[in-house]
């Protein structure tokens, strides 16, 4: 796997990404978790190489593997929120780029033709997991305060998206986004609202 930078093949990069992550959750009964660590540590050592380390291919695994929607019949580790692993996974694969993650979650949420996330159950979850990385972002500090403007943009875009889908958690998700528009503009989410909490 980590010769996986010298191929040039979209689809069998994503291929070799797939056989990873499946040779992982079958040796740990704590898949979400050891998946999560295992693309933290080998994205970490591609990235930026988007040949290599192909972002919303990945993330999106992560988010079936989370939804017990991929790799076998998985049990989401509870040592954690699946909400707050996945997007945390991807920003530590990305050195802490929050804008990458960002990007990698509305290109995700944008693709139109990825049937896998036109079911309201996984479309939920994803648009979970872009709000705690939104929130993440606005919560970084002073030396991120550029990233705000994308913050806004994808929560803006996402926040309608969230409200056309059934169930009370997709509308609190959606005043969850809108709310994070006005809150990173004021310059946080003040005194108790940490880095990772999600509705």
């Amino acid at each position: 796997m980590i010769n996986v930078s010298e191929y040039g093949d979209t689809a069998y990069v994503r291929q070799l990404w797939d056989l990873f992550l499946h040779d992982q959750l079958a040796r740990t009964p704590t898949p979400l978790a050891t998946a999560c660590a295992s693309v933290a540590d080998l994205g970490h050592r591609f990235f930026p190489n988007d040949a290599a380390l192909p972002l919303p291919h990945v993330a999106l695994r992560l988010e079936q593997i989370a939804a017990n929607e991929w790799g076998g019949n998985n049990v989401v580790d509870d040592s954690d929120s699946p909400e707050t692993m996945v997007p945390r996974a991807l920003l530590q694969a990305c050195r802490g780029n929050h804008e990458v993650v960002l990007r990698c979650y509305a290109q995700l949420l944008s693709d139109r033709q990825l049937g896998a996330l036109q079911g309201p159950r996984m479309r939920t979850r994803v648009l979970r997991s872009l709000l705690a990385a939104c929130r993440a972002a606005v919560e970084a500090g002073p030396d991120q305060r550029r990233v705000v403007g994308v913050v806004a943009e994808v929560a803006q875009q996402f926040a309608s998206d969230a409200r056309r889908l059934p169930g009370d958690a997709a509308q609190d998700i959606a005043v969850g986004l809108e709310a994070v528009v006005g809150l990173g503009g004021a310059g946080g989410f003040g005194a108790g609202g940490g880095q990772w909490q999600v509705l």
